[in-house]
């Protein structure tokens, strides 16, 4: 019996070694125009987003700066800019509110920008979802044109999701 409590003991102290320590951000387009905290698997805040109305989709965090930047998604390629705004990491708005922008008007033909990535210099898009999907690499505010890395194939080319093991 008490090597079963000590062993639950190491396998719980284990298990928590191995949990998330770094807060994660989270938005979703569902509209509920919020970005939710989440840091050793709880939720711990949330914060809404501007401007109001459509729902945040792509987001980056940079820890250089200490701010989180969110756009609204669920735009396609060669649709009308989509605007956000950029947060500290307490949810307070730095500058305006919308006075981010992606603009996917040069990439006719990708589907809707599906996930985002930062490595602290360059914002980096998939659009994907139905039709062609491709990366695309645009500045650290979402800013600029966005030029083609390359374009995903295969059979799940139109659901792809960036992921950081990805070469």
């Amino acid at each position: 019996m008490n090597s079963s409590i000590i062993a639950l003991a190491v396998l719980a102290s284990a298990a928590a070694a191995h949990a998330q320590t770094g807060r994660y951000y989270v938005t979703d387009e569902s509209g509920f125009n919020q970005v939710w905290q989440f840091q050793g698997g709880a939720l711990v805040g949330t914060f809404p987003t501007n401007p109001a109305g459509g729902a945040d989709g792509p987001i980056i965090v940079d820890g250089n700066t200490n701010t989180v930047r969110s756009v609204k998604g669920g735009f396609i390629g060669g649709a009308a800019p989509s605007f956000g705004t950029e947060y500290n990491f307490a949810g307070v708005p730095v500058g305006a509110p919308g006075s981010l922008s992606l603009n996917p008007a040069a990439q006719v033909g990708y589907g809707r920008v599906i996930d985002a990535a930062f490595d602290g210099t360059n914002t980096y898009i998939v659009h994907g979802f139905s039709g062609t999907a491709g990366v695309f690499q645009y500045g650290a505010n979402f800013s600029g044109a966005g030029t083609l890395m390359f374009n995903i194939t295969g059979p799940n080319a139109s659901t792809a999701q960036a992921s950081p093991t990805t070469p």
